[in-house]
C-alpha cells in the first residue's frame, strides 16, 4: 500500500495514531445506498511492533507489516488474520520474594499493614 504518514518528533502514543490512520485509510468501503460509500467500521490498532502491526476489524484480529523510511511509514503487504496466543510460565523462587516484599511495601505505603 503506497499511503505514507510523515513522522515528526513521534512519540510512541504518535506513531500508532499515524498507522491507525494508515490503516483505517486502507479499509474497504461498503455501499450505503443514496447515503454513498463509508467505511465499514474502523479498526483498533492492539499492538505495534518494529515491523508489523496487530489489529482487530469486525470481530476478526490481523497482522499487518509496515514499513519506514526515511522518516515516513507505509503499510506493506496484505493483512493477515491471526489469533492471539496467550502463555503462562512458572516463576522463580527469587520472582516470588520480590512480589511478596512488594506487596508488603505497597500495604504498608498505603497505611493498611
Amino acid at each position: 500500500m503506497e499511503m505514507m504518514a510523515k513522522p515528526m518528533n513521534m512519540s510512541q502514543d504518535d506513531k500508532r495514531q499515524a498507522l491507525s490512520g494508515l490503516l483505517k485509510a486502507a479499509m474497504p468501503k461498503e455501499d450505503k445506498g443514496s447515503y454513498g460509500p463509508s467505511y465499514c467500521g474502523d479498526p483498533y490498532v492492539r499492538d505495534v511492533y518494529d515491523d508489523h502491526l496487530v489489529f482487530s476489524f469486525k470481530d476478526k484480529t490481523y497482522k499487518v507489516d509496515y514499513e519506514s523510511n526515511n522518516g515516513k511509514y507505509a503499510l506493506s503487504g496484505k493483512p493477515a488474520e491471526v489469533r492471539q496466543i496467550t502463555t503462562y510460565e512458572p516463576v522463580t523462587p527469587s520472582e516470588v520474594e520480590d512480589s511478596e516484599a512488594f506487596a508488603k511495601g505497597f500495604r504498608k505505603a498505603l497505611g493498611l499493614d
